[in-house]
């Protein structure tokens, strides 16, 4: 996949500390490609109810683990988020190394909203850039743990509509914030 990204943006991320490139495969990793509404939506032309918007490339970070997708438009279905996978089994903590393994074992895909650069999917994060991402979500350097809860705290707190999703310009202003 290649992506083109504005040189200013590129040299005012790097100016930052925190790399774009970084952050989108970061971004591709953790991101959702579907949103699971809290309740259906009916349209008012036809009263077709829709329990989920979708996107071709990951568009979100979900700030819910899951949801069940209960419709009668919609088959039922349950959906986890893509970062809950760092929580798997009875785990509510991760450590700084387990974070760094499963963010780098997550799938890349080219996520929605930032510009083209040349990422192939088995790039990397830098090491650099995970640390950045550890600092943010589990509160500094020096914690040892990252709890789910903290997780879903941090980016309720990044969210621009009211704790459901953190979208690309939300991830990347907090990312760069930080």
């Amino acid at each position: 996949t290649c992506v083109r990204v504005p040189f200013s943006v590129l040299r005012a991320s790097a100016e930052a500390g925190v790399d774009t490139e970084d952050l989108i495969k970061m971004f591709g990793r953790i991101g959702d490609k579907e949103y699971v509404l809290q309740q259906v939506e009916k349209t008012v032309a036809s009263g077709y109810g829709f329990a989920s918007y979708t996107s071709a490339r990951p568009k979100w970070i979900l700030c819910y683990e899951e949801r069940q997708i209960k419709s009668e438009d919609c088959p039922e279905r349950t959906q986890r988020a893509k970062w809950s996978t760092f929580f798997e089994g009875d785990s509510s903590v991760i450590s700084k190394n387990e974070f760094r393994e499963k963010l780098n074992g997550l799938r890349f895909a080219f996520p929605l909203g930032p510009g083209f650069v040349d990422i192939r999917p088995n790039d990397l994060p830098s090491d650099a850039a995970i640390d950045a991402l550890w600092c943010a979500l589990a509160g500094g350097p020096d914690s040892s743990e990252l709890s789910k809860d903290e997780f879903l705290e941090t980016m309720k707190g990044w969210s621009a509509d009211g704790g459901e999703t953190v979208q690309w310009e939300q991830f990347e202003q907090a990312m760069k914030a930080a």
